[in-house]
């Protein structure tokens, strides 16, 4: 069994184009334009709106920390404190397995959350451009001399985090299909879910893919320390 589904070295070399193209171009700005309703002053998804935010961000993040946490129970709780109809059910993958996806669900999104905090780019809706009163900065642009440091807190892109870190199903499955499997249901959930942040003004384009591509590295560096058990 292959231990990634792209090379760890391809994925940084996409991070640093990725990070260099938003850097020297406006491709953000031209791409959330379409997001954006400037005859009517708002977003295409409104952040009150109940079913959109259920369906793409409340709905997920549930759905994500009961996986989560049942994951773990499963994992650790000894088998006699299961209910009696599960106690002799088992999952079909082995356990290190099970314990690295648990490790990306929790790690991927840990690491982001870190970052966004540390960041000082704005959110869409907070620029001036649509009706906000922050510059529109780029990754490596200085700050305005009156704005303090980590002023911004919107990058990278943390709810869309959490479905990017199901890149780990790729290492549960045996054959080619389930790993392609593993990938599609990764980049399903973090795009719904980033493309839903996008049209509600809550992150740019670049923050999305950077998101992408930082779990990428991280679900394959986690791989990478469990080798032995991914042969």
């Amino acid at each position: 069994m292959r231990t990634r589904f792209i090379g760890l070295g391809s994925a940084l070399g996409l991070l640093v184009g990725t990070l260099a193209l938003f850097q020297f171009t406006n491709l953000d700005i031209w791409v959330q334009d379409f997001c954006y309703d400037f005859a009517n002053h708002r977003w295409w998804v409104n952040a009150q709106d109940v079913w959109p935010g259920l369906l793409f961000y409340s709905g997920p993040k549930v759905v994500l920390q009961v996986t989560s946490g049942l994951l773990f129970a499963w994992l650790m709780l000894p088998v006699r404190w299961r209910p009696k109809v599960l106690r002799h059910f088992q999952l079909p993958w082995p356990k290190r397995r099970l314990w690295l996806v648990l490790f990306c669900l929790a790690i991927v999104p840990a690491t982001i959350s870190v970052m966004k905090r540390r960041s000082d780019l704005y959110c869409p809706w907070s620029v001036d451009r649509y009706g906000g009163d922050r510059p529109h900065l780029h990754f490596f642009d200085a700050l305005p001399a009156n704005y303090p440091p980590d002023c911004g807190r919107c990058f990278p892109a943390q709810h869309a985090s959490g479905g990017f870190a199901l890149l780990g199903l790729y290492y549960l499955a045996e054959s080619k299909r389930g790993r392609k499997l593993g990938v599609v249901i990764g980049m399903t959930a973090g795009w719904l879910m980033g493309i839903y942040q996008m049209l509600k003004g809550a992150h740019f384009l670049s923050h999305t893919i950077v998101t992408m591509l930082i779990a990428g590295v991280i679900v394959q560096l986690l791989a990478w320390a469990a080798r032995e058990d991914l042969r």
